[in-house]
């Protein structure tokens, strides 16, 4: 499958979206894998990501106070992995609660060749946190708070959530549009594998790193 972004004759540039309301929701314990090639070009933004289902944490909150429900969802938690344009090979992992939205938790990987060639990002709900990989490689974690709360761990068994995959051209993600010989507007997905009820902590994964320190994000 391809998700591919254009400029049409007016100028105006198209963008793409896969949304998963049809695939089975996503849960802790869950574990769903894309293999992909990412996009190539200044202005290029693409993500594979997982998008609250239920609104659990925000539905709640609503019955006493205002949401923005176009920000706020990621109340409820969200897990992404980035391809920027501007950070051309490398992969940025993301993890939201309502604590963190002004500064999410993040790590990053750098990946050679990530758009000539497809490889496996996973996204990960243990019961202790959440993990973001690439071909087996945490990319971030976030491990769940001694003293957990909803405002600092939405990932709890009441949550679901939704495969997405997307691309975006410029905007405040994307930044400056610069065409250059060779660039590739596409996001091409080889495959997507959801396994569920697969994963019990994060010591136990055998994904690399997950006991390690990760990098604040360096973007270019």
């Amino acid at each position: 499958m391809v998700i591919e972004a254009r400029e049409l004759a007016d100028g105006t540039i198209t963008s793409g979206r896969l949304e998963g309301w049809r695939f089975p929701a996503i849960n802790t314990g869950d574990h769903i894998e894309i293999v992909l090639d990412a996009p190539s070009g200044l202005g290029t933004w693409a993500a594979a990501w997982l998008e609250p289902r239920n609104q659990h944490i925000t539905d709640v909150l609503a019955q006493t106070q205002m949401i923005n429900w176009e920000t706020d969802y990621t109340y409820d938690g969200e897990a992404d992995a980035e391809f920027y344009g501007h950070m051309s090979n490398r992969v940025e992992g993301t993890v939201w609660t309502r604590e963190n939205m002004d500064a999410p938790t993040e790590g990053y990987a750098d990946v050679a060749d990530m758009s000539t060639t497809p490889h496996v990002y996973g996204i990960d709900l243990f019961d202790d946190g959440v993990v973001v990989s690439v071909d087996g490689e945490a990319v971030v974690t976030y491990p769940k708070p001694e003293n957990a709360t909803a405002a600092n761990w939405a990932y709890v068994p009441e949550n679901t959530y939704n495969f997405v995959a997307n691309l975006a051209v410029g905007g405040d993600g994307g930044r400056k549009i610069v065409r250059s010989a060779g660039d590739d507007w596409r996001l091409n997905i080889q495959r997507i594998t959801f396994k569920p009820d697969v994963n019990t902590t994060m010591a136990a994964s055998g994904i690399i790193g997950v006991q390690e320190a990760i990098p604040e994000t360096i973007r270019g």
